[in-house]
């Protein structure tokens, strides 16, 4: 491998190549506030806020207050919550070794990444599902093609988005370009939504709102349809990005070269290469496997600072995505559950648009349509991005493993089946089902793979690596925690489907 001066490309499950942590990337700047901004690496934490956007943020939490008023506003702060401290430790694996969150499982034992494996193909058959609910938007705002009924016009509007969204096969870094778009749409997105809380009629809402934000109730309503018990476990479960989508944060710290996946050889080449477009960039080599810290006192300085930087980024997504679900969940309060208006269907958009027209008329219902269209679709590219470089992944650590194994090409061809998947699953059923069938499916791998990263991070992780590098007792009873609360709502779940 040329990066790697003559060394053997290794492959997950075998030893780790030595290396230390990148140069300190903070020596420039000057003062606590500049160096931890710089430390964060900002920008994973966006992308993993904006596809979380366009899911439990504008579909679940809004259905749920519109219907039942004030009943489960006090779940969506601890919600969020667990969300942190299960990114925190797929984020601490990849900064540590630099390596992909399955070739981590695989160190577990590679029946694991088998089993998640397995598990992804029914899962992302249906994320077309954001797109379509984008053309819900879309479709409500041109009323185009004329004379189409409502369905065959979101149909249309889901397919353009999906032939735009193709573009970005043209930034030389693939992933440099995703980050770039998705801060644009989340900071717009939540602006407008941010704006529009100012309105008298919200604005007078916002005290009772808060009140039961802040005094959790596990008490169901008693006016609760139990078959909205699957959507409750789908708006927990995606009040950030939920399942298979939270792994996604770890391919896009290391493609951003994060701790050690932004190691550099002695002349200053990155060991791990990025995924680059076959028509405009050069390939990059992109090993399945990381590196094992050396033992010495700089590193451990420079892992305390990259591990601060991580729990800032991740503090920054987690936030985001806290905000915005509270935002939209005081608005579909204030404006939709007083009429008795509940988002869903192929309207799943359509009936939000009051948020905007009650402060700005007509105006405001066509502009909140265009943000929700963008909110909803722009998660179509950052989950087929997520998606190839996971299944890449999956065949980089199983059947695939070999010399001639290229992540770059396997990661094209794994972007075209699944855009390919979209196109022919989105006539299957109105957005809002097909993301309900995926919630579930998420939720489950949740349940799964959160006591994985407990035995991964604080067991095997210190026999990979420097005694330092293990995690201290307040993540272990933060991820512990989450853990228990996903188990617990997955027997709630399982008592209720069989009742």
């Amino acid at each position: 491998m040329d990066s790697m001066t003559g060394e053997k490309e290794m492959r997950g499950g075998e030893d780790l190549l030595n290396a230390d942590y990148p140069s300190d990337p903070l020596s420039s700047h000057k003062g606590f506030a500049a160096k931890w901004l710089a430390l964060s690496a900002v920008g994973s934490g966006f992308v993993w806020a904006s596809v979380g956007q366009g899911s439990g943020e504008l579909i679940f939490w809004p259905y749920l207050t519109a219907k039942y008023g004030l009943a489960f506003v006090g779940w969506i702060l601890p919600a969020c919550l667990l969300q942190y401290w299960v990114n925190l430790e797929i984020g601490r694996y990849t900064v540590v070794t630099g390596e992909t969150i399955f070739s981590g499982f695989r160190r577990v034992h590679p029946f694991f990444v088998w089993l998640l494996g397995l598990m992804m193909i029914p899962t992302f058959l249906w994320f077309g599902a954001y797109a379509s609910a984008g053309g819900t938007a879309l479709a409500a705002l041109t009323n185009l093609p004329v004379g189409w009924s409502e369905r065959a016009q979101t149909l249309f509007w889901a397919y353009f988005t999906i032939a735009c969204f193709l573009s970005f096969v043209f930034f030389k870094v693939v992933y440099r370009g995703l980050e770039r778009f998705m801060i644009a749409i989340s900071v717009s997105s939540l602006l407008g939504v941010f704006i529009a809380c100012f309105h008298p009629s919200v604005a007078g809402k916002v005290g009772e709102y808060f009140s039961a934000y802040v005094r959790p109730d596990i008490a169901l309503p008693q006016a609760w349809d139990p078959k909205d018990t699957r959507l409750l476990i789908t708006a927990v479960t995606f009040a950030g990005m939920g399942g298979f989508f939270n792994l996604f944060y770890s391919y896009w710290l290391r493609d951003r070269g994060v701790g050690m996946a932004g190691t550099t050889s002695p002349r200053g080449d990155r060991l791990v290469g990025r995924v680059t477009s076959p028509i405009r960039g050069v390939s990059q080599t992109i090993p399945t496997s990381g590196f094992r810290v050396r033992d010495t006192e700089a590193n451990r300085r420079s892992h305390k600072m990259w591990v601060r930087g991580l729990m800032v980024d991740n503090a920054i997504g987690v936030g985001i995505n806290l905000f915005t679900v509270s935002l939209l969940g005081l608005l579909a309060y204030a404006i939709l559950h007083p009429i008795g208006l509940v988002p869903e269907g192929w309207q799943i958009a359509v009936v939000q648009a009051r948020f905007f027209g009650t402060v700005w008329g007509k105006v405001g219902s066509a502009i909140f349509l265009v943000l929700s269209a963008l909110f909803l679709a722009d998660s179509w590219p950052g989950v087929v991005d997520g998606v190839a470089r996971m299944f890449t992944d999956f065949a980089g650590n199983t059947f695939a493993r070999g010399p001639d194994f290229s992540f770059g090409r396997w990661y094209w061809r794994s972007a075209g089946v699944v855009a390919l998947l979209t196109i022919i699953t989105l006539p299957v059923a109105a957005p809002g089902t097909l993301l309900l069938l995926q919630g579930i499916l998420n939720f489950v791998a949740m349940v799964l793979y959160c006591p994985l990263l407990i035995w991964l991070n604080f067991i095997r992780l210190p026999q990979m690596a420097p005694a330092w590098t293990r995690p201290g007792l307040i993540p272990l009873l933060g991820i512990s925690v989450a853990t228990l609360a996903y188990l617990l709502l997955f027997g709630w779940y399982v008592r209720v489907l069989f009742s």
